[in-house]
Formats: C-alpha cells, structure tokens, sequence
C-alpha cells in the first residue's frame, strides 16, 4: 500500500500517509477511533499511552527520516489479538544524526520506551521501523 492506503478489519489496522504534521494528525486520530472499537475495549489510559508513543514514533520519521529530500510514508500497522496489542511505525528514508542538537530535544524515544510494554528500534540504509507491544490493553497499566 502506498501513502493514503488504509485498512482496518476489527483486528489489524494499517495507514500509510506522507509524513506531514497534518497526515500524522489524521491518523492518530484514525488509530484513537480503532482502539476504541476493540472489544474488549481499551483501557482510557492505555489508549492515551499509545497515541502518545506512536505519535511520538511517527513524528521522529517525519522529522528524522526525510530530512534531506521531499517528504516520503509514515506507515502504522497495528494487531490486536486477545488483549495484546503490537505496533510497528516504519518510513524508508535515512535518518540524520541529531547527536548534539539542541539539548532541550530527543525525549521521544524514551517516551515510546516508557509507555509501551516492550519496544525496538530497527534502523537500516532502507528506513526505520519502530515495533511497540503492549500486553493487556483491556486493564489499566499498574
């Protein structure tokens, strides 16, 4: 699927969209109408938890990613089955090095780390994929 593409079928959800703050927007807010429709339902808090980290996780691509050339795809798939929820948020552009940027910045990574149960960072010449897990969605985390 190409940039726009979406799918959703009660248990798996994906979008592609060109990395933009406006396309991210849309799709978090797209992701935020999936996770409320599970059954059984996502936690409120939960729910917030992985907006945030995978808003975080798009916004790196769209800012990190294509920093050299025209914008490219942010794509999010998520599955849901049985309580679990895993994310993936891919791009394939080459990110830049933000080591000794401005030290005010660089919270999103610790971000996804601190709000998902689990996550990984695989960085390769043909993009990033950020893979998050959360375990039991349907209570609040302790």
């Amino acid at each position: 699927m190409s940039a726009g593409d979406s799918a959703a079928d009660g248990r798996r959800f994906h979008r592609g969209v060109v990395a933009s703050p406006d396309g991210l927007s849309v799709v978090r807010e797209q992701l935020r109408g999936w996770l409320r429709q599970l059954a059984p339902p996502v936690s409120a808090v939960r729910v917030d938890d992985i907006l945030l980290a995978c808003y975080e996780a798009m916004a790196n691509a769209t800012e990190h990613a294509y920093h050299q050339c025209e914008p490219g795809e942010v794509v999010l798939d998520a599955t849901y089955d049985d309580g679990k929820l895993s994310i993936t948020v891919g791009d394939h552009g080459r990110w830049k090095d933000s080591s000794g940027e401005d030290p005010f910045r660089g919270r999103g990574v610790p971000l996804i780390k601190l709000l998902s149960d689990e996550s990984s960072i695989d960085n390769t010449p043909e993009g990033t994929t950020v893979s998050m897990n959360w375990r039991d969605v349907t209570v609040e985390p302790s």
